[in-house]
C-alpha cells in the first residue's frame, strides 16, 4: 500500500498534522519512537486551553484523536528514507511507501551527568527557557553550561525572572573573556565545578552536591548544554540546510525536496507546543489542498 502521507514523530507537530490529514480521509501513517522530548514535560502551563497538563497526557490525547480519524500508528524507529517514485521509509523491520513525508522528529536535550537528575526533571530541573522561565521567578537559580550561550541565557533570566544566578561550567570553561567580564559587571557568579547530585524530595531541589563533595543550597536548575537533532535517517536525501545545520523550508514547511515537509525545531522553529501545532496544521493543510483537482 502507498500511503498519502507518512509522519515521523508524535509530538505536538506530528500529531497536529496527523489529525488534519486523518480528517481529510488521507491514508496516513504515523511512526514514532519513545520517549520524546514533550513526554518529559511534567507541566505545560503556556498552551491555551490547558492551564496545567503533562506532556504525556497531551500526547495521549493527540494519539487517540488521530487514531479516531483513521491514522495508523506504528511505534518504531525510522532508519532511513530514500526517494524513488514514492518515498520509501524503512524501520528496523518494515519498509513503507508514501507520496508525502512530514518530518516531525524534533530534538533531544543534552543533559549533564547528574546521577539522580530524572527525579527532578520538569519540576525544578529545566531545559526550556520559554517553557519554564516563569517558574524560576525569584528563585535561587543554578545554570549549567560552558559556552557563551549560557551567559546570554543568564542575562535574559536576570532581566525577567530572578537576579539570584550562579553559572556552573564544569572543568571545561569555554566562555570568552568578554562574557566573563560581563558576568562580573552583572554580579553573576561563575563556578568551574560540576554538579553531581541533587538533594530534595518530590521533585523539589533543596541543595546540590558538587564534584568536590561540597554542598550548596539551590531552588532550581536550568541546563543550557544544547541539543541533538533527531534527523540521522535523512542522511541519504539531498536536503538544503543552513550553515548551522537546520533544514531549509518554505512558507508551507516544504523542504528543498518536493513533497517532504519538516516541522518543529529541525527547521529552526521555536520549540513550543503552540508553534509546533501551528506548523503541523500548515503543512497538513498544504498537502490536502495540493491533492485537490480543480481544473475546469
Amino acid at each position: 500500500m502507498v500511503y498519502d502521507c507518512i509522519i515521523i514523530g508524535a509530538g505536538p507537530a506530528g500529531l497536529s498534522s496527523a489529525i488534519y490529514l486523518g480528517r481529510a480521509h488521507k491514508k496516513t501513517l504515523l511512526i514514532y519512537s519513545a520517549p520524546m522530548r514533550t513526554s518529559l514535560a511534567v507541566h505545560i502551563n503556556n498552551y491555551m486551553g490547558f492551564d496545567d497538563i503533562s506532556g504525556n497526557e497531551l500526547i495521549e490525547i493527540g494519539l487517540n484523536q488521530a487514531q479516531k480519524y483513521g491514522v495508523k500508528v506504528v511505534v518504531s524507529t525510522v532508519k532511513n528514507i530514500v526517494e524513488d517514485e514514492t518515498f520509501k521509509v524503512s524501520t528496523s523491520s518494515e519498509t513503507f511507501s508514501s507520496k508525502y513525508i512530514i518530518v516531525a522528529s524534533g530534538i533531544n536535550d543534552i543533559l549533564p551527568d547528574i546521577d539522580n537528575l530524572f527525579d527532578f526533571l520538569g519540576e525544578t530541573f529545566f531545559t526550556c527557557f520559554d517553557c519554564d522561565g516563569y517558574r524560576m521567578t525569584n528563585k535561587n537559580l543554578f545554570l549549567i553550561g560552558n559556552e557563551d550561550g549560557v551567559v546570554r541565557t543568564a542575562l535574559a533570566v536576570k532581566q525577567t525572572y530572578t537576579n539570584k544566578i550562579t553559572i556552573f561550567t564544569g572543568k571545561e570553561n569555554k566562555i570568552s573573556n568578554e562574557y566573563i567580564k560581563k558576568l562580573e559587571s552583572e554580579n553573576i557568579k561563575l563556578i568551574n565545578k560540576n554538579i553531581k547530585h541533587l538533594n530534595g524530595n518530590n521533585g523539589i531541589i533543596e541543595s546540590v552536591v558538587l564534584d568536590d563533595d561540597s554542598t550548596l543550597k539551590c531552588d532550581c536548575i536550568y541546563s543550557d548544554l544544547g541539543y541533538e537533532r533527531n534527523d540521522s535517517f535523512l542522511k541519504e536525501l539531498n536536503l538544503k540546510r543552513s550553515t548551522t545545520g537546520y533544514i531549509e523550508i518554505d512558507s508551507h514547511y516544504e523542504s528543498s525536496l518536493k513533497n517532504l515537509f519538516v516541522i518543529g525545531p529541525l527547521n529552526t522553529a521555536s520549540d513550543q507546543v503552540s508553534v509546533a501545532v501551528g506548523e503541523g496544521t500548515t503543512a497538513a493543510m498544504h498537502i490536502i489542498e495540493s491533492e485537490f483537482k480543480l481544473e475546469v
